[in-house]
């Protein structure tokens, strides 16, 4: 009796380790694990955000697999990339333009080359290569929503 109780424990308990040692990355994603973009930024159709791991800011992307690459910078060791632009790269600037977005002080510019720059406040920083006007359209679009409550 007593070694078929322990056979019986023996079992459960090999049965709890293997489940709890089931690796996280092949566990599907509940809403719960999904991190909201920045300032709960709406994604269009298709976009992923996946935040990374920054020393003294937090960084990450949002894109469309094969299509727009977002890259983003937040802190106030990021600077500010948009005024880094207008001071440093003034001959290369296609066009600028500052406006309240959500109540959130929003700064772009756009270069010739099609980097572009979105920087809300002093710290929040946006950045992408736009190679079509559709993706230009993408990034405006998603920078619309930045701090937009309705987003959450």
């Amino acid at each position: 009796m007593i070694k078929r109780n322990l056979l019986l424990l023996l079992l459960i308990l090999t049965a709890v380790a293997a489940c709890s040692a089931q690796d996280k990355k092949t566990m599907p994603k509940t809403d719960s694990q999904i991190v909201p973009a920045p300032g709960n930024i709406r994604l269009l159709p298709g976009y992923v955000h996946k935040p990374e791991q920054g020393i003294d800011s937090l960084p990450g992307r949002i894109f469309k697999p094969g299509g727009l690459e977002i890259f983003y910078d937040i802190g106030k060791m990021a600077g500010n990339y948009a005024n880094g632009a207008l001071v440093n790269q003034k001959e290369k600037i296609a066009w600028s333009k500052t406006l309240k977005v959500n109540g959130f002080d929003l700064t772009l510019v756009c270069l010739k080359d099609k980097n572009i720059y979105a920087t809300f406040g002093e710290v929040t920083n946006f950045t992408a290569v736009v190679k079509t006007d559709e993706e230009l359209a993408d990034f405006l679009l998603m920078m619309t929503t930045y701090g937009d409550e309705a987003g959450k």
